[in-house]
């Protein structure tokens, strides 16, 4: 828990600037690591959310739906083998084969039941596995956001620092231009923030013109080269 606000900087003295914006700091990159953590659970979250081991009642039926199918086209193709090529044998024979072929889409339908309730076993293992893990990544994310909500009332009750600065780096400019002795007060760190951000913004831009100056004057220059020849 940090200490109370002070009097907005105006009447502070250096030192005691550099300890407040410090302190200032600390918190607030305290909270943007709070927040860098909760994204990486929430993407985990997410991710085991999606996982495609967590099978629908709609994946049942399109195993089924396979099984169906393949009993279906193996009882197509071995009747045509059976007439093929087991079709002139005396009776004693086709009855023979008969029974084999019966048992061998018996002992197909056995081994697809197997692999069906493997699959389903592993498939609902891993489902309670993701969800368990899923139930903790939860409560990690509530105890993040609880640690946040009270270091966020920390910040607004202690710093001077008005919200739409407080981020570490423009926090810890504001350190550096009192540091250097380019500041003395936190009006005068917000004024020369705000100026070099003005012209970092022009610079952008101009860089951003020049660019686009090059690039048209390379075409044309192409262009030129190609009518000439």
């Amino acid at each position: 828990m940090v200490t109370d606000k002070s009097n907005g900087g105006v009447g502070m003295e250096r030192e005691e600037l550099l300890e407040h914006l410090g302190t200032t700091y600390d918190v607030v990159k305290e909270f943007e690591d709070l927040d860098s953590e909760k994204y990486k659970l929430t993407r985990r979250r997410d991710e085991w959310l999606g996982d495609p081991t967590k099978i629908s009642g709609e994946g049942k039926r399109n195993l089924y739906l396979v099984g169906s199918y393949l009993v279906i086209y193996l009882l197509l193709f071995g009747s045509s083998v059976y007439d093929g090529v087991f079709g002139d044998h005396n009776f004693f024979i086709k009855i023979l084969l008969a029974f084999w072929y019966i048992a061998l889409l018996s002992g197909l339908g056995f081994l697809y039941k197997f692999l069906f309730k493997a699959i389903g076993a592993k498939i609902v293992s891993k489902k309670t596995f993701y969800l368990e893990k899923i139930s903790e990544v939860e409560n990690d994310i509530y105890e993040l956001e609880q640690q946040q909500t009270e270091l966020a009332e920390d910040i607004m009750n202690f710093t001077d620092v008005p919200e739409d600065y407080l981020t570490s780096d423009i926090v810890g400019r504001f350190h550096g231009y009192v540091s250097n002795r380019r500041a003395d007060t936190l009006k005068e760190c917000i004024n020369l923030f705000e100026q070099e951000r003005v012209q970092n913004n022009m610079k952008r831009e101009l860089e951003a013109a020049n660019k686009q100056i090059a690039e048209m004057a390379q075409k044309i220059g192409s262009l030129d080269s190609s009518l000439k020849q």
